[in-house]
This record gives C-alpha cells, structure tokens and sequence, in this order.
C-alpha cells in the first residue's frame, strides 16, 4: 500500500501522518492474528481520517469453508454512545 500517495491525495496535516500506517497495521495484525485467515490477498481504505478513524475491506483467503472471503475492520478513537 502506498500512503504517500494516499496522504498527498488526501491533504493530510504533517501532524497527522504518523497515525495512518498505524491504523492500518493495527487492522492487519488483527486478522493475521486468527487462524482462519490463511493469507490478505488486498486491502482496500473505506475510510481514513487520521487520528480518528480508519476503515479497511479485506480480500483474503480463508483457511476455513464456512469463512467469508471479504473482511471489514474499523479502528478508531471514536466516542462511545454512551459518551455522547
């Protein structure tokens, strides 16, 4: 993934550049973690405002049948509803 690319296309503050690889090896170390996922194939970001929020779709290959091949994971520091 290219996030320089990303970042320039997006107008990110300096300040705020730092957080973007974060969030997204946050999302990939969370599904390499589990045994059902055998390799990422692609990511893709829905979303990315940094320092907030981060949402990635995953393309992977399952290691299991009853595993669905597309995964999304959202990553933020977002109030709770009970905060608002």
């Amino acid at each position: 993934m290219n996030w320089k690319d990303f970042i320039v296309s997006q107008g990110v503050d300096e300040e705020d550049k730092s957080d973007i690889p974060g969030l997204y090896k946050e999302a990939r170390e969370f599904l390499e973690f589990y045994n059902w996922v055998e390799e990422i194939r692609k990511v893709y970001v829905g979303m990315m405002y940094p320092g907030v929020i981060g949402i990635f779709l995953f393309h992977i290959k399952p290691a299991r049948d009853d595993v669905d091949e597309w995964m999304g994971y959202c990553r933020g520091h977002t109030a709770s509803v009970s905060d608002l």
